[in-house]
């Protein structure tokens, strides 16, 4: 309602705590074009509900440039195929698209058919804490990794969840 005179809008994803799924008080919304988004940074400052609003274009996320609707909230998101695997295989897959909700007990639930999972590593902001997202997980086996990998574009709470074979730090 607020941004009805800016332009039409493709996405709202408010933040929300990962522990207890309160609403953070900010969040983002997409819009159809840069006109529209520059109209609503333009209400930078205006009250509602008796606050003033803080607004402004979003920092684009390193790896960015996804296609148009990428961004999506969840289900929308379009299954993206996974990188060639590699060489020898690997015992590390990435996990993105994942609900702030998510925890090590319900990952390991979802990927329980697929192998023994050894560690899960989260992935957070450095100067917040928050959750990003997404994650790691090391499995016992590459043969584990080829078995989950199989499970990409499924649905895990409530959300496209994107794997893909992890590629060595060097």
């Amino acid at each position: 309602e607020f941004f009805k005179d800016c332009g039409g809008i493709t996405d709202i994803y408010w933040l929300t705590n990962k522990e207890d799924g309160r609403f953070k008080g900010c969040g983002f919304v997409t819009f159809e074009s840069t006109e529209a988004a520059q109209k609503a940074v333009e209400k930078n400052g205006l009250e509602l509900m008796g606050r003033p609003l803080k607004i402004n274009f979003a920092k684009p996320r390193p790896g960015g440039d996804r296609q148009k609707g990428g961004r999506g909230g969840g289900s929308k998101g379009t299954k993206r195929e996974p990188s060639q695997r590699p060489e020898g295989g690997t015992s590390t897959v990435f996990v993105g698209n994942l609900s702030f909700d998510i925890d090590d007990d319900k990952m390991r639930d979802f990927a329980k058919d697929c192998g023994e999972i050894y560690k899960i590593r989260w992935l957070t902001d450095r100067e917040s804490g928050d959750f990003k997202g997404c994650g790691f997980i090391d499995f016992d086996c590459a043969e584990s990794v080829d078995n989950f990998i199989k499970k990409n574009g499924e649905d895990l709470m409530g959300r496209t969840i994107r794997i893909d074979y992890a590629t060595p730090r060097n």
